[in-house]
């Protein structure tokens, strides 16, 4: 099934189907992302912003539902499962494994939405930190698991993203954008282009030993 810019993909995941969106280069391809959202996330939000942009500069990304949201199957629906999470992770290796041509030259990259709550501790959202956490946790052991597939595994860490999701929160809060960035170490939104570049970095051959790691592109705010 072809959408306008991206080919739909199924696999399965401990008896539920699984719903991918796969994101192909008109040119010579690079190599093959995936790439998994913030909690709570649906494929349509942030990791389909990236995966565009990847995809017109020339890599292969894969963004999909993990069970109990989206077009994934599972119930009850809308449960945020870490474990879960980490068993779609690996049976999404798989189906690249096996699709060599959706990973050109054995170059796979796996790539986990942190955030800066991944490092830092925010009163009142215990939840919310312990799950960033565990995302750079995750990234570290599911690093040491896939080295030997030739799959590297790496997060990002970014801070405010102008996308669409960010402007609806931030319309729904009253926050004007501009007044919310001057707190910042570097006083501005990024923009969705700047998270794509070195998400590509990740992904190239400038970065062939880096793996389970943490790239931290919140402009300065972790150096505080």
């Amino acid at each position: 099934m072809q959408s306008s810019d991206f080919e739909k993909v199924t696999f399965e995941s401990h008896g539920e189907t699984l719903v991918g969106n796969l994101y192909l280069p008109e040119t010579e391809k690079n190599a093959a992302v995936v790439l998994l959202g913030p909690m709570t996330f649906q494929k349509e939000q942030a990791p389909t912003e990236y995966a565009r942009r990847l995809a017109k500069m020339g890599f292969a990304a894969l963004v999909f539902d993990p069970r109990y949201r989206g077009e994934s199957g599972g119930a009850p629906r809308y449960w945020e499962n870490p474990r879960a999470k980490v068993e779609d992770d690996g049976r999404v290796f798989r189906y690249e494994i096996r699709n060599p041509a959706d990973a050109p030259s054995g170059k796979r990259h796996h790539r986990q939405h942190g955030e800066r709550t991944g490092h830092v501790g925010f009163p009142n959202i215990a939840h919310y930190n312990a799950s960033k956490h565990g995302i750079i946790g995750m990234t570290k052991a599911a690093a040491l698991a896939n080295a030997k597939h030739k799959i590297r595994i790496n997060s990002i860490s970014p801070l405010a993203v102008d996308t669409p999701q960010l402007r609806e929160s931030f319309a729904y809060q009253k926050v004007n954008a501009q007044e919310a960035a001057k707190t910042f170490v570097t006083p501005r939104i990024m923009s969705v282009d700047e998270i794509a570049r070195a998400v590509m970095f990740l992904a190239s051959d400038y970065a062939s030993s880096v793996t389970g790691m943490d790239l931290d592109i919140t402009g300065g705010e972790l150096a505080k």
